[in-house]
């Protein structure tokens, strides 16, 4: 429920400036271990299992811009707090390794209360052009000085 306030926040932005972010579901689109994107049909049809998939895509986002989002909320340590940074990690390392040449952009939004692992992230990734790393104060404030 928190990713899904956080994408109906920023999406009332992104209209304002030319963009829509769409809701997935859990299961809609999900990138694959050998760097495709699979729906669940794809998934059902190919005979590809989840263990060879990485977690879905929160949500699209299209207009001014094409790429999808992968959305956590993040507060505090322990338990599957410290799994979140490990698994936008993983995600941003598949777009990087295989999306690096799209016009597409990942879009990794956490909001969080643990900034050195925040900010060690964006600093891990701020040379991928088409990986961005924000919470989602910073996402609608870049949308609103890019796209306004």
């Amino acid at each position: 429920n928190d990713e899904t306030e956080q994408l109906k926040t920023c999406n009332i932005t992104a209209e304002k400036c030319g963009l829509t972010i769409r809701n997935l579901s859990a299961t809609e689109l999900r990138p694959t271990k050998d760097g495709s994107i699979v729906s669940k049909n794809e998934m059902k049809e190919k005979n590809i299992e989840k263990d060879c998939c990485l977690k879905s895509f929160d949500a699209d986002i299209n207009g001014k811009f094409e790429g999808f989002i992968s959305a956590k909320v993040a507060y505090g340590n322990g338990g599957h707090q410290d799994n979140v940074f490990e698994e936008m990690d993983t995600i941003a390392q598949w777009w990087k390794t295989y999306k690096s040449n799209t016009e597409e952009i990942l879009i990794i939004l956490i909001d969080t209360d643990l900034i050195t692992k925040f900010t060690r992230m964006k600093e891990k990734y701020k040379n991928v052009v088409n990986v961005m790393i924000f919470n989602h104060i910073q996402f609608q404030q870049y949308m609103i000085n890019t796209y306004y």
